[in-house]
């Protein structure tokens, strides 16, 4: 960043890695578990399996300030005319086993880029965190071991990634955008 100019000069990652992936790990130890306590399989109801998706979204979004979350949901669904009620608690350390493979694999994309662009961590200056999964205490956590500084904070992640988004969209669009920096960017890495 020099003036109004950021300038991109490496990309890489992985286009289909997301936060839907990080809840699927989440509901799929939920499925496992009323496996495991009323030995049947949930999968097949479409029904359950929506409400375990929202539950796994909530808890992982929970255990982005809380260490440990209670996971439930009454009459999830009903095995010969018995009910089957969730309960389960999901601690914080449990959740980042869960979903080590995807931030091993991130920051391996980040070394990529590092390397593309011929820089060390060492060079990098500061860090900025943008997409809603980067609210995982256990991805800054690993950053700052890896580049031996904290990651920003003070960019809500969400927001970040959507305001992008809408300006993209307005500049396709034809529409006038008021922007007083100027992107040069680069055709991104996609497999």
């Amino acid at each position: 960043i020099e003036d109004d100019v950021v300038e991109v000069i490496a990309s890489h990652g992985n286009n289909r890695l997301g936060g839907d992936d990080f809840d699927q790990k989440i509901v799929n130890h939920i499925v496992e578990h009323i496996k495991d306590t009323s030995g049947i399989s949930i999968r097949q109801s479409r029904k359950a399996m929506a409400r375990l998706n929202r539950a796994a979204e909530e808890a992982k979004q929970r255990l982005s300030d809380q260490p440990f979350v209670t996971i439930e949901e009454e009459y999830i669904d009903e095995h010969e005319g018995a009910p089957i009620h969730l309960s389960l608690e999901l601690a914080r350390h449990d959740y980042e086993d869960m979903i080590a493979d995807y931030i091993d694999e991130t920051l391996e994309a980040v070394h990529i880029a590092l390397n593309s662009a011929n820089l060390t961590a060492s060079d990098i200056d500061e860090i900025l965190l943008v997409g809603g999964s980067t609210r995982t205490p256990l991805v800054s956590q690993r950053l700052q071991e890896d580049f031996r500084q904290q990651p920003r904070s003070e960019v809500d992640p969400d927001l970040c990634v959507a305001t992008g988004a809408a300006i993209q969209a307005a500049m396709i669009a034809g529409t006038d955008v008021s922007a007083s920096a100027v992107l040069v960017d680069i055709t991104p890495y996609i497999y």
